[in-house]
């Protein structure tokens, strides 16, 4: 199943941002349906991070968070390109639960972003990334205890587990800016 991206454009900037990494995850989430095409999500993810484009303009306190959303976008868009480079059209059980928790982790974001002015709900959706992502380095370790134990590991999948690692710790990132935005001057 395709999923249509475009590029969100509220009056927003931080809105706009959360909506292009809404959009992101959905679009690497392909990779949990195979056979996934990695060439059309790669394309995909590229027109939501164009090299070279401005962050757009926020007030100081959300500057970071910004520059943290546009990160993990970026990293969504190396994760497809190290898929591509191997050809990953379907992946082990384990990393289409990485690919969930990206998902999850994605919608938490974007609620939390949308609410950024109410400080519980944005605390409560900080908390929900940070509870969503802590299974996410067992699950790493059980893909490779299975590997060494059967078959031997796959490389193009072990470093598409890397980008998705990479995805993950940016989430974690913006969930504690997203908590931290209160103690900020």
């Amino acid at each position: 199943m395709r999923t249509l991206t475009r590029r969100a454009d509220p009056a927003d900037p931080l809105t706009a941002t959360a909506l292009d990494l809404r959009a992101g995850a959905i679009v690497l989430a392909e990779f949990g349906a195979p056979p996934a095409d990695p060439f059309s999500i790669r394309h995909r993810l590229a027109d939501l991070t164009p090299l070279g484009a401005p962050i757009r303009p926020l007030p100081g306190h959300l500057h970071k968070l910004g520059i943290l959303l546009r990160c993990c976008i970026d990293h969504m868009a190396i994760a497809a390109e190290i898929a591509q480079i191997h050809d990953l059209i379907g992946l082990a059980d384990e990393l289409v639960e990485l690919v969930d928790i990206i998902d999850d982790s994605a919608v938490f974001t974007a609620e939390g972003i949308v609410a950024v002015a109410d400080s519980a709900q944005r605390h409560a959706h900080a908390a929900a990334v940070r509870l969503r992502t802590r299974g996410a380095d067992a699950t790493l370790h059980r893909l490779l205890a299975r590997w060494s134990a059967e078959t031997g590991i796959d490389f193009g999948q072990r470093e598409f587990a890397n980008g998705l690692m990479h995805i993950i710790r940016s989430f974690e990132r913006v969930a504690d800016e997203l908590a931290s935005i209160d103690r900020l001057p």
